[in-house]
């Protein structure tokens, strides 16, 4: 009898360790369906995104831009320096698109993850200054001063995506900044954690509502203003921005008021020196 029963509890503890194991054998498929769900709305979203964008935004002013040129400098029989203006006009909104598809094709890169970065120390303060150096006939154009870096750090990171971030982010400044106005750039340790290096690029221009802070990274949602001068832009430079900070190991943040101008802060490890 003894036997019988301490049988009985030898197969009913087998039961329940069996039941337990397939329990959180099935948690873990779930989760793994759950996380491979995610992706996959996630990817349908870029598309739909992608799509859009190609759709609306591009089809338009290549169209536009293919009829002006066949009906006014094709079939023009006159002098074309009389057409200089309208030429000009022309080859600004074609850049305009060139940039428009540069940005589109590297945020659907980085969003896929077919772009590999290569981290290396990096100067802060002079992927920065290169950045502000390359918009520095923009932002004068305009009458904004993008001011040199102040202070710096070595962090490890991609030089060329910590440059596209910083263009990005310097561009999106001057647009958004009035005549006059001025870019500032801060590196320094943060307050709270000394081993984290933050990068603030900070503009006096228009500034952001809640819910613009809100769909900010999202591109083809992102609630759009228009530049002091009219320039448009449509979400994927910071969305590009965000996914390759993030790739970097680092968080980016940003502070805005309505007419009080808007901050961008990036926050990256600190790379450790050798006696550390």
């Amino acid at each position: 009898l003894l036997g019988l029963l301490a049988a009985f509890f030898n197969l009913f503890g087998y039961s329940l360790l069996a039941s337990a194991k397939a329990e959180h054998d099935l948690l873990v498929r779930e989760d793994e369906k759950r996380r491979q769900n995610d992706e996959l709305k996630e990817t349908l979203a870029t598309k739909d995104t992608l799509i859009a964008v190609l759709g609306h935004d591009l089809r338009a002013p290549v169209w536009s831009a293919s009829r002006y040129v066949r009906g006014h400098l094709v079939e023009f029989d006159g002098d074309l320096n009389t057409k200089r203006e309208s030429i000009e006009t022309l080859a600004e909104g074609l850049e305009r698109i060139s940039s428009l598809l540069d940005s589109l094709l590297e945020w659907a890169m980085c969003a896929s993850g077919r772009i590999k970065l290569t981290p290396q120390p990096t100067s802060v303060a002079a992927v920065a200054l290169e950045a502000g150096a390359d918009l520095q006939s923009t932002a004068s154009a305009k009458g904004v001063a993008i001011q040199a870096p102040d202070g710096d750090g070595t962090i490890l990171a991609g030089p060329r995506a910590l440059a596209t971030v910083c263009r990005n982010l310097l561009s999106n400044a001057v647009k958004y900044s009035h005549p006059g106005g001025k870019v500032s750039i801060r590196i320094e340790p943060t307050r709270d954690h000394p081993e984290r290096l933050s990068l603030a690029i900070s503009d006096d221009g228009v500034g952001m509502r809640p819910e613009q802070i809100a769909r900010l990274f999202i591109p083809g949602s992102t609630i759009l203003t228009l530049g002091t001068s009219g320039e448009q832009g449509k979400g994927f430079g910071l969305a590009t921005s965000k996914l390759f900070v993030e790739s970097m190991g680092g968080t980016m943040l940003v502070r805005s008021e309505p007419g009080r101008g808007t901050t961008f802060v990036i926050i990256f490890p600190i790379l450790p020196t050798r006696d550390e």
